[in-house]
């Protein structure tokens, strides 16, 4: 569990790709899709931690990859954010964007939006190959690993720090399947359904202190 905890009147900026994003379409709207673990991390801290009276944005935009967050950084540092919780890096390894320029892009975003008042920045990696997850799957999320090494190094360099979802998800994801054959947490190739952002959102949240059951 990380010793960070949120200040009272936090600015806290979502941002990233569409696992923060989620599906906007009507399909996603109608499957709970649009409804992402940041959507649920918000909601639990309004209902369950008024007191922190927090300020909550989210800019993701699914597909995005550091060129699309470098691109709106002035948008995000217009928010002036205290606290960043992001993910990034899947679209970057799906486009093989070379990991210098990577390092460049996100580096610059970071810098950007600490010079704006953030003072802690957290990158939300780990996310595992879930119970019947195709081969295109393990091959991309193969392929984010030293993009999440990266973003892990950045971060941390800052004092910030990267939530592993994968020990809280993983586990869960299988019990599932267990319990029930072809129940998934997946919507589709590297997103998730309504329970698995639930999921996702409950590392998140344990992972900050928050609940004690973190693994």
């Amino acid at each position: 569990m990380s010793p960070f905890l949120f200040h009272p009147h936090d600015r806290v900026l979502f941002e990233g790709d569409s696992l923060t994003d989620g599906l906007k379409n009507n399909y996603g709207r109608l499957m709970g899709w649009d409804t992402t673990w940041a959507h649920r991390v918000d909601e639990w801290l309004f209902v369950h931690r008024p007191d922190l009276a927090l300020e909550c944005k989210n800019l993701a935009v699914g597909g995005n990859s550091t060129r699309n967050l470098l691109a709106r950084v002035d948008a995000a540092a217009a928010f002036k954010p205290t606290v960043v919780l992001f993910t990034i890096g899947t679209n970057d390894a799906i486009i093989g964007l070379p990991l210098d320029e990577f390092r460049t892009h996100l580096t610059a975003w970071c810098d950007r939006l600490q010079a704006a008042g953030c003072r802690a920045f957290i990158h939300i990696g780990g996310f595992p190959p879930c119970p019947h997850a195709d081969t295109e799957t393990w091959a991309i999320l193969e392929r984010c690993l030293p993009y999440q090494a990266i973003a892990r190094e950045i971060v941390e360099s800052r004092g910030g720090f990267q939530i592993d979802v994968g020990p809280y998800l993983h586990p869960r994801a299988e019990a599932l399947d267990r319990r029930w054959n072809g129940h998934t947490v997946y919507s589709s190739g590297v997103h998730y359904n309504a329970l698995g952002n639930e999921l996702i959102a409950g590392a998140v949240l344990s992972a900050m202190g928050f609940w004690n059951d973190y693994l």
